[in-house]
């Protein structure tokens, strides 16, 4: 009797050593509620908090309330406060963060088509952009990424059209562009571009392009009106031309990880808030880069638009050395939908 009382007593230690520690963890880990609670969900972008990503992911967090009152405690983390974007994409694999807005460039890492959304004078519209992202093609490139990457990509937002900002003058042509050296992000299709319009394409991070243009080593960065105001480009930058080379996209991702912890019920509302608030961010996005174009304006800014189409001649040629990652039967029939719609 002894013996067994003592076993017994040792078992009991066992279970409470056990639920202590569940307990320190979290039970059961990131985004979990074993208690019943809400349900964690830590969301993360870089940019700061007076931009469409930010008022995009606040609209995300009312819907998901309206939708499923008391289920999630949504918390945002804007600025990098939790990483840059590859370390964001990382910490969603883990699920340490459960969801996160980035560009598509490093998503393209893990699955080489969605190269195919950054392909400078591919849109001639945002209609057509936002059309191919929503539809088939947007969804075939990145089906596989939860199985190759432990990520599934919920929505695409946008942040809108990337132009030409300088400090010497409008290109108003292919030719005017020789010889110039301007940052690019650092993505292959951007860098081949570029340099196929006679520019010097010059990978930089954003960081230290300030100080680069002040100091004249390039003379030249593309983004979108907003960025360009709100960073403060003005300020040596005087010309904008409105070459509209590029649409944007930022995927609105999720851990899978996350994702399968969560009901079919719950999986659901997820993905309706996430669509709603990818139309409201999209709203937010046009509205910021058209009043910024105003400020940009008043602030001496010359803004002029441009005929893409012999940029458009130039880029195009190069998208055959993309082919094979982008796959050459996905970017034709991108193509056809595209110029079919405009």
């Amino acid at each position: 009797m002894l013996t067994l009382s003592f076993a017994r007593l040792r078992l009991l230690a066992v279970a409470l050593a056990s639920l202590a520690l569940l307990a320190a963890c979290g039970g059961g880990g990131p985004g979990a509620s074993s208690s019943g609670g809400p349900i964690r969900m830590k969301i993360a972008h870089t940019l700061n908090d007076n931009t469409h990503c930010q008022k995009g992911l606040v609209r995300f967090e009312e819907l998901l309330e309206q939708k499923a009152p008391g289920k999630f405690n949504v918390e945002i983390y804007s600025g990098g406060q939790l990483g840059d974007s590859a370390d964001l994409l990382e910490r969603l694999k883990s699920n340490s963060v459960q969801a996160c807005l980035t560009a598509a460039a490093p998503l393209s890492n893990f699955e080489p088509r969605l190269q195919l959304v950054d392909l400078p004078f591919l849109f001639p519209d945002a209609k057509s952009a936002e059309h191919l992202l929503d539809g088939p093609i947007g969804k075939e490139m990145v089906k596989d990424l939860p199985e190759k990457a432990g990520i599934r990509v919920l929505a695409y937002w946008v942040s809108g059209f990337r132009s030409i900002f300088s400090t010497k003058q409008i290109y108003k042509t292919p030719a005017d562009l020789s010889g110039t050296n301007i940052r690019v992000m650092e993505t292959p299709v951007h860098i081949a571009v570029f340099n196929a319009l006679g520019a010097n394409a010059r990978p930089m991070a954003f960081s230290e392009l300030f100080t680069a243009l002040q100091q004249g080593n390039v003379d030249a960065a593309e983004n979108d009106a907003d960025a360009l105001y709100k960073q403060k480009f003005y300020e040596v930058c005087k010309y904008y031309t409105l070459t509209n080379h590029v649409y944007t996209a930022i995927p609105f991702s999720i851990s899978e990880k996350f994702w399968e912890s969560l009901s079919p019920d719950l999986q659901a509302k997820v993905q309706e808030s996430a669509n709603q608030a990818r139309d409201y961010e999209r709203k937010v996005a046009a509205q910021m880069n058209a009043d910024a174009l105003t400020k940009l304006r008043e602030a001496g800014v010359t803004i002029e638009k441009v005929d893409r189409a012999p940029f458009a001649k130039i880029a195009r040629s190069v998208y055959p050395q993309f082919e094979d990652e982008i796959g050459k039967d996905l970017l034709q029939r991108a193509m056809a939908e595209i110029d079919s719609a405009s």
